[in-house]
Parts: C-alpha cells; sequence; structure tokens
C-alpha cells in the first residue's frame, strides 16, 4: 500500500513526493533528494535544518493537483521532485 507524502522545503518552496508511511522518514529522503539538485554549496546550512522542511500527507485531491502541474523535474534520490 502506498503511503504519500508531500514535504516542501520552505527556502524555495521546492516539493517532494515520497512513498513512505514516516513523516520523519520523509524529511530525511527530502534532504537527501535536495541535496541532489545541486545547490548544496549556496545554501548547505539550510538544506539539513529539518525545521525549514512542511510534511503533509497525500490525499487523492491533492495527487491529482500534483499530477497536472508542470513543475515535476523528475526522481531525485528516492524522491519525485517539483520546482515552484
Amino acid at each position: 500500500m502506498m503511503n504519500l507524502i508531500l514535504v516542501t522545503f520552505e527556502t524555495d518552496l521546492t516539493q517532494f513526493l515520497i512513498d513512505t508511511a514516516l513523516r520523519d522518514k520523509a524529511i530525511d529522503i527530502a534532504i537527501e533528494s535536495n541535496k541532489l539538485l545541486g545547490d548544496w554549496d549556496e545554501i548547505h546550512n539550510e538544506i539539513e535544518d529539518r525545521s525549514l522542511y512542511t510534511v503533509e500527507n497525500v490525499d487523492f485531491a491533492l495527487l491529482n493537483g500534483l499530477l497536472i502541474r508542470n513543475d515535476c523535474i523528475g526522481m531525485f534520490g528516492n524522491a519525485i521532485v517539483f520546482t515552484n
């Protein structure tokens, strides 16, 4: 069964769609995926600050909204990444 969680990095509003039931694990995955995006040198102090990430459970309506967005840049690590 899928347990989708959407994690938002508040510094630049990058979002990570992650399949896990654990909110803390979702933040860990988002941090690792965020490091892969390439802005590590510019904001490395912020990337690992867990307080800058918000977490929300994904219901069907939110999933539908994500599917119609055009800012998905692909999969980085274990997350599907959306940039605003």
